[in-house]
C-alpha cells in the first residue's frame, strides 16, 4: 500500500457471485499478505478484488484447478 489506508478484499467467482468478503481492516504502508483458504472452491476461474478507502482498486484473476 502506498499509504495507512482501509482495506476491503473480496473474491468474485466467473458469473460475478462474491464468494469471501473480508470485512474493511485498517492498513500501514507497506507490503501485506491475505491467505486465502481453497479448500471450498470449485476448479474455475475467480477473480481478487481489493478496494482501499482512497479509492485504489486493484484486480487478480487465478485459475483453480483441483
Amino acid at each position: 500500500l502506498p499509504g495507512d489506508d482501509t482495506v476491503r478484499f473480496e473474491v468474485v467467482d466467473a458469473p460475478g457471485r462474491i464468494i469471501l468478503r473480508r470485512a474493511p481492516d485498517f492498513f500501514r504502508t507497506g507490503d501485506h499478505v491475505i491467505r486465502l483458504d481453497a479448500a471450498g472452491l470449485a476448479s474455475g476461474v475467480y477473480f481478487a478484488r481489493l478496494t482501499t478507502g482512497s479509492g485504489l482498486l486493484a484486480t487478480a484473476r487465478w485459475v483453480l484447478v483441483r
